[in-house]
Protein backbone atom coordinates (compact mmCIF):
# COMPACT_ATOMS: atom_id res chain seq x y z
CA UNK A 1 0.00 0.00 0.00
CA UNK A 2 1.47 3.45 -1.03
CA UNK A 3 2.12 5.72 1.50
CA UNK A 4 1.69 8.41 -1.29
CA UNK A 5 -1.60 7.30 -1.95
CA UNK A 6 -3.05 5.81 0.65
CA UNK A 7 -6.93 5.10 -0.34
CA UNK A 8 -6.37 3.19 -3.40
CA UNK A 9 -7.86 0.02 -1.62
CA UNK A 10 -10.75 1.82 -0.97
CA UNK A 11 -12.48 1.49 -4.39
CA UNK A 12 -12.48 -1.02 -7.23
CA UNK A 13 -11.82 1.35 -10.08
CA UNK A 14 -12.70 5.13 -10.05
CA UNK A 15 -11.77 7.53 -13.32
CA UNK A 16 -11.25 11.32 -12.70
CA UNK A 17 -11.68 13.60 -15.47
CA UNK A 18 -10.48 17.08 -16.07
CA UNK A 19 -11.92 19.73 -18.00
CA UNK A 20 -10.88 23.98 -18.06
CA UNK A 21 -8.90 24.01 -14.92
CA UNK A 22 -6.79 27.40 -14.36
CA UNK A 23 -3.33 26.51 -12.83
CA UNK A 24 -2.67 30.14 -12.29
CA UNK A 25 -5.80 30.15 -10.21
CA UNK A 26 -5.59 26.91 -8.47
CA UNK A 27 -2.38 25.33 -7.53
CA UNK A 28 -2.23 22.26 -5.80
CA UNK A 29 -0.64 22.64 -2.39
CA UNK A 30 2.22 19.83 -2.59
CA UNK A 31 3.12 21.67 -5.98
CA UNK A 32 6.57 21.13 -6.92
CA UNK A 33 6.96 24.63 -9.02
CA UNK A 34 4.02 27.07 -9.89
CA UNK A 35 2.56 25.77 -13.31
CA UNK A 36 0.58 27.77 -14.92
CA UNK A 37 -1.92 26.76 -18.33
CA UNK A 38 -5.07 25.33 -18.56
CA UNK A 39 -5.51 21.98 -17.61
CA UNK A 40 -7.74 18.91 -19.16
CA UNK A 41 -6.95 15.16 -19.12
CA UNK A 42 -8.18 11.97 -17.25
CA UNK A 43 -7.19 9.53 -14.73
CA UNK A 44 -8.23 5.78 -14.21
CA UNK A 45 -7.37 3.58 -11.83
CA UNK A 46 -8.24 0.12 -11.12
CA UNK A 47 -7.86 -1.50 -7.20
CA UNK A 48 -3.99 -1.46 -6.72
CA UNK A 49 -4.85 -4.00 -3.96
CA UNK A 50 -5.84 -6.34 -6.87
CA UNK A 51 -3.07 -9.54 -7.05
CA UNK A 52 -2.46 -8.00 -10.73
CA UNK A 53 -1.17 -4.18 -9.17
CA UNK A 54 -3.02 -2.74 -12.31
CA UNK A 55 -1.57 1.04 -12.46
CA UNK A 56 -3.24 4.38 -12.83
CA UNK A 57 -3.23 5.22 -16.35
CA UNK A 58 -3.50 8.88 -16.93
CA UNK A 59 -3.13 11.78 -19.79
CA UNK A 60 -3.01 15.31 -19.41
CA UNK A 61 -2.77 18.31 -21.41
CA UNK A 62 -2.17 21.83 -20.48
CA UNK A 63 -3.12 25.02 -23.16
CA UNK A 64 -1.05 28.30 -23.06
CA UNK A 65 1.28 27.50 -20.15
CA UNK A 66 4.32 28.39 -18.85
CA UNK A 67 6.50 26.70 -16.36
CA UNK A 68 9.11 28.34 -14.37
CA UNK A 69 12.25 25.74 -14.99
CA UNK A 70 15.96 26.42 -15.95
CA UNK A 71 17.05 26.11 -19.69
CA UNK A 72 20.83 27.34 -19.70
CA UNK A 73 20.75 25.58 -23.43
CA UNK A 74 18.15 28.11 -24.23
CA UNK A 75 19.30 31.01 -22.12
CA UNK A 76 15.94 31.18 -20.15
CA UNK A 77 15.06 30.65 -16.89
CA UNK A 78 11.38 30.00 -17.84
CA UNK A 79 9.39 28.33 -20.54
CA UNK A 80 6.09 29.79 -22.18
CA UNK A 81 4.45 27.17 -24.08
CA UNK A 82 1.30 26.58 -26.11
CA UNK A 83 0.65 22.85 -25.53
CA UNK A 84 2.18 20.17 -22.88
CA UNK A 85 0.59 16.81 -23.18
CA UNK A 86 1.58 13.99 -21.00
CA UNK A 87 0.33 10.19 -20.92
CA UNK A 88 1.57 7.41 -18.47
CA UNK A 89 0.88 5.60 -15.55
CA UNK A 90 1.00 5.46 -12.14
CA UNK A 91 2.24 2.43 -10.13
CA UNK A 92 2.07 2.99 -6.17
CA UNK A 93 5.12 5.99 -5.90
CA UNK A 94 6.39 5.62 -9.72
CA UNK A 95 5.08 7.42 -12.69
CA UNK A 96 5.77 5.96 -15.96
CA UNK A 97 5.40 8.91 -18.48
CA UNK A 98 4.91 7.17 -21.62
CA UNK A 99 4.99 10.15 -23.95
CA UNK A 100 5.36 14.17 -22.93
CA UNK A 101 5.38 16.59 -26.05
CA UNK A 102 6.02 20.22 -25.17
CA UNK A 103 5.00 22.88 -27.89
CA UNK A 104 6.05 26.78 -28.46
CA UNK A 105 6.93 29.23 -30.58
CA UNK A 106 10.13 28.26 -31.04
CA UNK A 107 11.02 24.72 -29.60
CA UNK A 108 9.21 21.47 -29.50
CA UNK A 109 10.37 18.69 -26.94
CA UNK A 110 9.43 14.54 -26.95
CA UNK A 111 10.37 12.75 -23.80
CA UNK A 112 9.26 10.03 -21.69
CA UNK A 113 10.83 8.16 -18.73
CA UNK A 114 9.96 8.13 -14.80
CA UNK A 115 9.17 10.10 -11.86
CA UNK A 116 9.50 8.83 -8.33
CA UNK A 117 7.44 10.45 -5.96
CA UNK A 118 8.61 11.77 -2.53
CA UNK A 119 6.92 13.57 0.41
CA UNK A 120 7.31 16.55 -0.15
CA UNK A 121 6.30 16.52 -4.13
CA UNK A 122 9.24 18.78 -4.96
CA UNK A 123 11.83 15.98 -3.84
CA UNK A 124 10.55 13.42 -6.20
CA UNK A 125 13.51 12.41 -8.32
CA UNK A 126 13.20 12.72 -12.14
CA UNK A 127 15.02 10.37 -15.07
CA UNK A 128 13.56 11.71 -18.35
CA UNK A 129 15.12 10.98 -21.65
CA UNK A 130 14.29 12.88 -24.78
CA UNK A 131 14.83 15.67 -27.50
CA UNK A 132 14.07 19.51 -27.78
CA UNK A 133 14.24 21.00 -31.11
CA UNK A 134 14.38 24.84 -31.78
CA UNK A 135 12.55 26.03 -34.44
CA UNK A 136 12.37 29.33 -36.32
CA UNK A 137 10.14 31.61 -34.77
CA UNK A 138 6.94 31.45 -36.38
CA UNK A 139 7.14 27.79 -37.36
CA UNK A 140 4.30 26.52 -35.84
CA UNK A 141 4.11 22.79 -37.33
CA UNK A 142 7.49 21.84 -36.18
CA UNK A 143 9.46 21.35 -39.27
CA UNK A 144 12.75 20.19 -39.17
CA UNK A 145 15.72 22.87 -39.60
CA UNK A 146 18.77 22.60 -40.58
CA UNK A 147 20.53 24.20 -37.33
CA UNK A 148 24.33 23.71 -38.57
CA UNK A 149 25.08 27.54 -38.92
CA UNK A 150 22.55 29.08 -36.51
CA UNK A 151 22.62 29.21 -32.59
CA UNK A 152 25.69 26.82 -32.57
CA UNK A 153 23.45 23.92 -33.07
CA UNK A 154 24.98 20.96 -35.41
CA UNK A 155 21.64 19.11 -35.91
CA UNK A 156 18.45 20.21 -35.58
CA UNK A 157 16.92 17.14 -32.44
CA UNK A 158 19.34 17.75 -29.25
CA UNK A 159 18.99 14.67 -27.09
CA UNK A 160 18.43 15.80 -23.69
CA UNK A 161 18.47 14.16 -20.09
CA UNK A 162 16.22 15.63 -17.15
CA UNK A 163 17.81 14.35 -13.76
CA UNK A 164 17.64 15.96 -10.20
CA UNK A 165 14.12 16.82 -8.73
CA UNK A 166 10.95 17.95 -9.36
CA UNK A 167 12.12 21.40 -7.53
CA UNK A 168 15.02 21.17 -9.17
CA UNK A 169 15.41 19.75 -12.17
CA UNK A 170 18.59 19.45 -14.32
CA UNK A 171 18.90 19.54 -18.02
CA UNK A 172 22.23 17.60 -19.63
CA UNK A 173 22.66 17.33 -23.24
CA UNK A 174 23.87 13.78 -24.04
Amino acid sequence: RSTLFPYTTLFRSAELSLAGIDLDKWTPPLAATHLKGVVSGWVRAKNNAAPTHDPAGFSMTIKNGALPIPLPLFQRSALDFSSLTVAGSINTATVTVTSMTLKSDDISAEFSGTIRLAQPLAHSSLSLQGTITRRPQGDKKNTPVDRSKRHGFAKSAIPVIIEGTLGAPRFNVK
